[in-house]
């Protein structure tokens, strides 16, 4: 059974592993600060507070945590061994139109498949990475997990696919009506535009395997 103690357990202990306080980890999920505050998990009437759902949404959203590493933070919660297949595309290989979706999901017959842990899902599909000059900060044989459903922030990294098929991850440091601005992993200082009208899709990137 899931104890109240429990599951604030696991929020202190995911903001504890992010370097954050649990006001920090609020804030940056876009929430309000005092939300996991200590003084509210008990209301005045001394019943027991839980956290919405919403609320854990949006903190593994934040950090990038999957629900079963979330799960698995709870005391006396054991996660499950298994695997999932996940579509996974060599980034060096020659994209096709079809490749993917206008939206950026998979589509065609250009994807491989490859079996990761429950424990480390997360993500829609998987780019092997091969040319770290369009990916750099993540070694090459590296596996980029990306989410099309992940809300982009700025300082988020994201995958961009432009209007000639080509992939480059990016870190995201503003969002405007017709362009994005962007930076590399490995130049923070140097701030490239981005016109909409080049992008086809751009998505989150929600963790590597390496």
């Amino acid at each position: 059974m899931l104890k109240h103690g429990d599951i604030w357990f696991a929020i202190d202990t995911l903001a504890q592993r992010n370097n954050l306080s649990v006001s920090a980890l609020a804030r940056l999920s876009g929430l309000d600060p005092t939300t996991f505050n200590r003084s509210k998990r008990i209301n005045a009437s001394g019943k027991e507070r839980w956290p919405t759902t919403e609320s854990i949404s949006k903190i593994l959203d934040a950090t990038g945590c999957s629900l079963m590493d979330f799960i698995g933070l709870i005391p006396g919660i054991i996660v499950p061994d298994g695997t999932i297949d996940l579509p996974c595309l060599q980034q060096m290989m020659d994209l096709q139109p079809d490749t993917f979706s206008r939206s950026g999901t998979p589509f065609g017959r250009a994807w491989e498949s490859i079996s990761i842990s429950l424990a480390s899902h997360r993500g829609d599909f998987g780019i092997k990475v091969s040319d770290p000059k369009a990916f750099p900060g993540i070694a090459p044989g590296s596996t980029v997990l990306v989410s099309t459903a992940a809300e982009i922030r700025p300082g988020d990294k994201i995958v961009v696919q432009n209007l000639d098929f080509s992939l480059s991850m990016y870190v995201l440091q503003s969002e405007k009506r017709h362009s994005i601005e962007v930076t590399r992993e490995d130049d923070v200082t140097s701030i490239r535009r981005e016109s909409r009208r080049n992008i086809r899709w751009m998505s989150r990137v929600v963790g590597v395997l390496y």
